[in-house]
């Protein structure tokens, strides 16, 4: 692949060119791509799964990520910043991407991609929930909460909820039961 010097100058990594990154520096956490945390992730991925399971196709609403990192926000998740990548994930992207990382490093910086972005290991970092007590009933209320919060802008999920009382009674045993 060869890169155009045009593109790259009005591109966003333009700027890379003459100011070479020093290295990944950990992002804030309240500024910039705001993440909901190991918690968050672990709730939207409840959310998840408990429209599935009442039928609901959760790409179709709207807000979901608004609902989660609103509630991440008031429980103060996102500084437990989530990674879902390790060694093995991360050096399957860094795969997918070296011809064109060689060859932007090459052009740009006329040394190799690893000269300026070394391998920094990676672990994986979730969120572990227990699996009973009070601190699961909390959580599994935040599940609740979020649903319904969704529910607000959602007729056809405000008609399941109403619906299935039943249903999310059971799902929610069943999830702590399950997990």
């Amino acid at each position: 692949m060869v890169l155009n010097l045009e593109i790259l100058l009005n591109d966003s990594w333009g700027s890379l060119i003459d100011r070479p990154p020093s290295g990944w520096r950990p992002a804030d956490p309240n500024k910039g791509n705001v993440q909901p945390g190991c918690q968050g992730v672990w709730l939207a991925q409840q959310i998840g799964k408990r429209l599935e399971q009442l039928g609901v196709f959760g790409r179709s609403l709207r807000n979901t990520g608004s609902v989660v990192r609103r509630i991440a926000q008031e429980e103060g998740w996102q500084a437990d910043r989530y990674c879902g990548f390790d060694d093995q994930s991360a050096a399957h992207v860094s795969e997918i991407f070296a011809d064109s990382n060689a060859a932007f490093a090459d052009r740009a910086w006329n040394c190799s991609w690893r000269d300026r972005m070394p391998v920094i290991p990676m672990r994986r970092l979730e969120y572990q929930p227990p699996a009973n007590g009070l601190e699961r009933q909390r959580l599994e209320t935040l599940v609740d909460r979020a649903l319904f919060d969704l529910a607000r802008h959602s007729r056809p999920l405000t008609r399941v909820l109403a619906s299935s009382k039943s249903l999310l009674a059971t799902s929610t045993s069943a999830l702590s039961m399950h997990q």
